[in-house]
């Protein structure tokens, strides 16, 4: 997950060595894309099955490579190696006392939502600028949301816990019917879909070997 992030911060301080257009035309492509090119998009999309193949299949390509190489691989190996750790201290069996998971509410709702709320402020206050937005503030976003799945996880203990249900069941009715229970989870649910949809707009694939950083750095 580190050098994830860190490639994403390389590539950002390189862009000023990028040679004449390449930064405009990277910004162009994933972050201001012509009217011209949406509907392009659009149509393919709406399209044929064969038509979609034909626009989708370099994308998927480039997905499955070098955006795989460069950003995917590593994020998703961390989390799998932290999942492993995580499983064998017996977390996600709530085999761990309510302390401990009160610290990892603590973390996640202490430090990893402000960075995410920090991200989008400063995303805003900077006019959601290419470089600073898609290299730099993008990096507040990457750990924070997952520093804030430690406090998301609290909550759901909270609601699975026989210990913490004591206090839903304070009313006879409530301790025999299962309703509270989905619906805190619906809520719960609901909440990390709207966190989402509000600190990660939808972008296209980084082109990072099309913006020259392949070709010079790595001899791609």
């Amino acid at each position: 997950m580190v050098i994830g992030s860190l490639i994403s911060l390389v590539i950002g301080y390189t862009t000023p060595l990028w040679e004449p257009g390449e930064y405009e035309a990277t910004k162009t492509e994933i972050w201001t894309p012509e009217s011209g090119a949406i509907a392009e998009e659009i149509d393919f999309y709406r399209g044929t099955w064969e038509r979609q193949i034909l626009y989708r299949a370099p994308q998927a390509f480039q997905m499955e490579t070098t955006v795989f190489l460069f950003e995917t691989f590593w994020k998703v190996a961390g989390l799998m190696l932290i999942g492993m750790a995580l499983y064998k201290r017996r977390v996600f069996n709530a085999k761990q006392s309510v302390k401990y998971y009160s610290k990892m509410m603590g973390y996640g709702l202490g430090i990893g939502l402000p960075l995410v709320i920090g991200g989008v402020i400063l995303d805003v206050n900077y006019d959601w600028d290419f470089r600073l937005s898609f290299f730099f503030f993008s990096q507040l976003n990457y750990w924070g949301l997952y520093i804030n799945g430690t406090g998301v996880y609290r909550y759901r203990y909270d609601h699975h816990q026989d210990l913490n249900a004591k206090l839903y069941c304070k009313a006879p009715f409530r301790c025999r019917q299962n309703g509270p229970k989905y619906l805190s989870n619906a809520v719960h649910n609901l909440w990390v879909l709207l966190l989402w949809s509000w600190t990660s707009p939808f972008r296209r694939p980084r082109p990072f070997c099309s913006s020259g950083f392949c070709t010079r750095y790595l001899g791609i």
